[in-house]
């Protein structure tokens, strides 16, 4: 938290700019995994760390086990789900990530961000969400 928080509310998101950062906080929980492998809070934190990584295979693994162990967590569910489209897993991902409403604007501005990083395939991937998503009635 204080690596992504620092400088607050200056410096806006930092995203993976601040991965390597962070690593020292993931050998923290890295080590809360050897007592506890369910450990909610580390494998949602390490999830949250993969991803700024962009190690979506790594992010949905942690992800998942926080989600099995909360699955009435919001931000939770909704990392996993966005883990989950950049894999290319849209079923998963619609499934989580369907009830969320901003999901939706999120993903039309990831269209545009994933293109601007050189990530066709990302923006491509944030595209088919954005349509799925479109065609879902939002439960409120």
């Amino acid at each position: 938290a204080q690596v992504e928080l620092a400088g607050f509310p200056e410096t806006g998101w930092a995203g993976p700019a601040i991965a390597a950062r962070i690593d020292q906080a993931g050998a923290s929980l890295h080590t809360a995994l050897e007592f506890d492998p369910l450990n909610r809070t580390a494998n949602h934190r390490l999830g949250l760390i993969s991803m700024l990584k962009r190690d979506y295979l790594s992010a949905v693994w942690h992800l998942c086990i926080a989600y099995e162990r909360s699955p009435d967590h919001r931000g939770i569910a909704k990392s996993l789900g966005f883990g989950y489209a950049w894999l290319g897993d849209s079923e998963n991902a619609l499934s989580l990530l369907k009830n969320i409403p901003e999901s939706k604007s999120e993903f039309g501005v990831y269209c545009y961000w994933w293109k601007e990083q050189g990530r066709d395939d990302l923006s491509e991937k944030a595209s088919m969400m954005l349509e799925y998503l479109k065609s879902t009635q939002v439960q409120p």
